[in-house]
């Protein structure tokens, strides 16, 4: 606390102080041209902890959630009786997964008791909890947020310092969090927020530093704390606008639509790792029955993609075969009704895969503009197999785009010219025509070469000077004998002057491109409306498509290291489903023989064999000849 001081009293530190263990030498690195505000800002669960009890009571039958804030009284404030009170507590052990002690619970009268409680619980800090930004001192006009934290890393910016408990290595401490290094350093610990602003530039994309300001190299027992502060410092100038892993919780963050539910044709989404996951605790949401609408969407803090990249992006695995579906994703913007939300609701930006039969496979990229939806004009195939797949759309403000499929680039182009969004910016000038002394042969004859003398006069056929006369030859009665004909070798058909390169020649006439008078720029033609929320909405002939790894960001690079960590497990997925795949085969094998055999009981019971009895039909059958002859002799 006194490096906090002073700090604090020098309000900017040109280095990082990295504290690892309260016993621990301090390391100080200098950033490159980088400068850090003093501020001192801990993580904490409460925050999270009063947002899930608040969630809590306003589930409550007999609640009124609108009168559900942090300071309310079960009973002077929301109307409970005592009773009421110990259903609450039940539904709080059942949320945070913990029993309550009947003293405690008897205490528990109000969300703030509840809180206090559950915030200082021996197994608090192993709830996982993802803290936002909790206290901060110091910096004036600095914004620094921490939304995501770990259950047992102490984080301090004193310019800048990080340690964790006493006594205890940063390795010790992410073992402690049952999380190996990739998977802490990009799922559980810093994310930094919207605002952020750590330096004296006006805006986070001014600042000339690289992409990393801190390059050096640690040792192992430092490892995880160049993580942390290599995202720190990168972080100041990128935004993770949303990010969902469908980890425990992420029902309080996504709303499940009524839609089509009154037709009784809506389908749920089940939390699985599907059947061949590659990693069983990385579950997501999956559609479980078949011939059903699904929809569901979550609420982000609006945004817009204006002077900035846009880069959406999330998995998905066809675990069935789909037949015939949808497997794509919206944004949403302008205020929309969750539990409404369908497929007659507007959307910004639709993107994902869109399957029917073995003909479509097909990549939606929908853009709105003005109120009107364009879809790409390219022909987009999207992976049809059944393993997890990627996809990932960037719109940069060039309005440029890239699409990517598991980190490699399948498509990419501009705005401009594959949507038909605004009028093409050159057309050809249809009243234009070739100029009369335009040259287009590229070869002309030579004016210089001259026909040889003689050349006319050279015969197409010679006799064959080989040919001999027959020695039966009588001239009387055959007349003079003449030898054959033969192709004259000196005959070269009729003379041609040379060809040489035509010193005039303008290339092949084009129609030229003109301005188009019908088009007008919009320098904000990327920009979509801003965008409040995110969205699936499908309809499946068959379910069980598993959705995960939902990204919103404007960083590319952050969006290539969630597909290089996921895929980290790509090959235990893919060892999963060939052994599935081989236990579905064998599974079926064996119903086939089963069948096989039941075939040949049930033959063997008839007492003949029915795949013989067409050799013996014409025994029983009566001949339609005879029949007609003895109608004629009754005639």
């Amino acid at each position: 606390m006194a490096m906090a001081a002073m700090a604090r009293s020098a309000l900017v530190k040109k280095y990082l102080r990295v504290n690892v263990g309260a016993d621990s030498s301090p390391f100080n690195f200098n950033a490159i041209r980088r400068r850090f505000f003093s501020e001192e800002i801990r993580t904490s669960f409460k925050s999270e902890v009063t947002d899930r009890v608040i969630s809590v009571v306003k589930n409550f039958q007999k609640v009124d959630p609108s009168k559900v804030t942090p300071n309310a009284n079960f009973q002077n404030d929301l109307g409970l009786d005592s009773l009421d009170s110990v259903e609450i507590v039940m539904a709080l052990e059942e949320e945070f997964g913990f029993e309550i002690p009947d003293k405690e619970a008897d205490k528990i009268n109000s969300i703030n008791l509840a809180v206090d409680f559950i915030a200082s619980h021996p197994q608090a800090k192993d709830l996982g909890f993802l803290g936002s930004v909790l206290q901060r001192g110091g910096g004036d006009g600095s914004v620094l947020a921490l939304k995501k934290a770990t259950k047992v890393i102490e984080v301090f910016v004193d310019g800048c310092s990080v340690k964790v408990p006493k006594g205890m290595t940063a390795l010790q401490a992410c073992e402690i969090a049952s999380v190996n290094i990739p998977r802490f350093y990009y799922n559980n610990c810093l994310s930094i927020a919207r605002n952020c602003r750590m330096c004296f530039v006006v805006q986070a994309w001014d600042c000339a530093d690289d992409e990393h300001a801190l390059a050096f190299a640690l040792s192992n027992k430092l490892l995880l704390v160049l993580f942390l502060f290599s995202f720190l410092i990168r972080s100041s100038l990128s935004e993770i606008i949303f990010e969902e892993r469908f980890e425990d919780g992420w029902q309080s963050r996504w709303v499940k639509s009524d839609w089509k539910k009154s037709e009784g044709k809506a389908g749920s989404f089940k939390h699985t790792a599907g059947k061949w996951s590659g990693d069983p605790d990385d579950k997501g949401i999956q559609t479980s029955a078949d011939a059903k609408h699904y929809a569901i969407s979550a609420k982000l803090t609006e945004f817009s993609n204006k002077n900035r990249t846009l880069v959406l992006q999330y998995s998905i695995r066809f675990e069935q075969d789909i037949e015939c579906g949808g497997g794509y994703i919206k944004l949403l913007s302008g205020f929309v009704n969750q539990k409404k939300f369908g497929g007659d609701t507007p959307y910004s930006l639709m993107f994902g895969p869109d399957i029917c039969g073995t003909q479509t496979k097909k990549l939606h990229v929908i853009l709105s503009y003005q109120g009107q939806n364009y879809p790409i004009k390219k022909d987009l195939e999207c992976e049809t197999d059944k393993l997890t797949h990627f996809y990932t759309f960037i719109l940069r403000p060039d309005a440029t785009y890239s699409i990517l499929i598991d980190n490699r680039e399948r498509d990419s182009g501009s705005m401009y010219v594959d949507w038909d969004i605004l009028p093409p910016r050159k057309i050809k000038d249809v009243k234009a025509k070739k100029p009369a002394d335009w040259e287009d042969r590229e070869y002309i004859d030579d004016p210089n070469d001259v026909k040889p003398e003689g050349y006319d006069s050279i015969p197409k056929e010679i006799p064959d000077p080989k040919a001999k006369e027959p020695d039966n030859w009588d001239d009387e009665e055959n007349g003079v004998w003449k030898p054959p004909k033969v192709p004259n070798p000196a005959y070269k058909g009729p003379w041609k002057p040379k060809k040489i390169k035509n010193p005039n020649y303008k290339g092949k006439w084009k129609t030229p491109w003109i301005d188009n008078p019908e088009f007008e720029d919009d320098p904000d033609l990327y920009v979509l409306k801003p965008i409040k929320y995110v969205g699936i909405e499908v309809w499946q002939v068959k379910g069980g498509s598993v959705y995960d790894n939902v990204l919103i960001c404007d960083d590319p690079d952050y969006a290539k290291q969630v597909v290089e960590e996921v895929f980290a497990n790509r090959e235990i997925e893919k060892e999963a489903f060939e052994e599935a795949e081989k236990v579905r085969k064998a599974r079926e094998e064996e119903e086939a023989q089963r069948a096989r055999e039941e075939g040949e009981r049930r033959r063997r019971e008839r007492g003949y064999d029915r795949r013989y009895r067409d050799r013996y039909k014409d025994r029983y059958r009566r001949d339609r000849r005879d029949y007609m002859d003895d109608y004629h002799d009754e005639l």
